[in-house]
């Protein structure tokens, strides 16, 4: 995490960011995939540690991942599914082709 990166050096030139600034600044710089994230930790009433909302962020982002190759793998099968299966329907009528 970048801002996480950011915040240390920070404290190197002893210019403190407060923790409840860092993590603000690492919410808002979560990209669009992570809004139910963002809306799940809004909604709680407890503060994550730094180290916490880190790791948060990278099982949230193996989740994220998972569920795509899931739902890639879902198209992939789906799509073939009924390849080759027409057919015809016989409503029992006779053939009056000439």
């Amino acid at each position: 995490m970048e801002i996480s990166h950011l915040t240390s050096k920070f404290k190197a030139l002893k210019l403190d960011l407060s923790e409840d600034l860092s993590l603000h600044l690492i919410l808002i710089s979560l990209p669009t995939q992570f809004s139910q994230f963002k809306v799940s930790y809004n909604c709680q009433k407890e503060t994550w540690s730094l180290n916490e909302l880190v790791s948060q962020c990278v099982q949230e982002e193996k989740r994220l991942k998972q569920d795509k190759i899931e739902s890639a793998y879902l198209a992939s099968t789906s799509k073939g599914k009924d390849k080759g299966k027409k057919r015809k329907k016989d409503n029992g009528a006779a053939d009056t082709s000439p």
